[in-house]
Formats: C-alpha cells, sequence, structure tokens
C-alpha cells in the first residue's frame, strides 16, 4: 500500500507543476532520498534543491520544475522505487 502512495506522490507533481505544495514537494524529496539541511521560515533546504513557500503552501513552478527533473533522474516508475539505494544524494 505504501507503494501505491509513493506513486500517486511523484505523478501528481509530475502532472501538475503549476499546483505542488510544500509539504509534497517536501516528502517527495525525502523519498527521493535527499535529507532535509535546514529550514528557516518559508525556505526548506534539502541536499541538491531547495524549496520556497510563495503562499498559500506552494512552491514557484520553477523549483517544481526542478523537483520533477529530480524524480526522472532517480525514480524507476517501472519498478516504483527509487534506481540507487537509499543514500543522501549529492
Amino acid at each position: 500500500m505504501a507503494r501505491v502512495r509513493r506513486d500517486k506522490l511523484l505523478s501528481g507533481i509530475c502532472e501538475s507543476p503549476k499546483n505542488v505544495r510544500l509539504a509534497d514537494a517536501c516528502k517527495a524529496a525525502e523519498k527521493l532520498g535527499f535529507n532535509g539541511k535546514a529550514q528557516s521560515g518559508s525556505h526548506h533546504a534539502f541536499s541538491k534543491i531547495n524549496f520556497q513557500d510563495v503562499g498559500g503552501g506552494k512552491i514557484p513552478q520553477y523549483q517544481a520544475k526542478q523537483l520533477i527533473r529530480m524524480i526522472e533522474k532517480y525514480w524507476d516508475w517501472d519498478n516504483n522505487c527509487l534506481k540507487a539505494p537509499e543514500t543522501e544524494r549529492e
């Protein structure tokens, strides 16, 4: 059952980059193996990507597109899992 939620979360982000919630972006980054580095106000930093709340709990579209590129790089859609072991991404 957990695999379905992952796929739903990641596919939802890929299908609608204009409406990505900050909380979903952070969950997706963690699922991809990125560790959170810092949180300051509306900014959430991970080891390769940062997210900013631009109002309404959403991230900017350009940050959503960066996240989608990370999903495409690290997520194996056929097997519904990470392409590489879950280690901190560099």
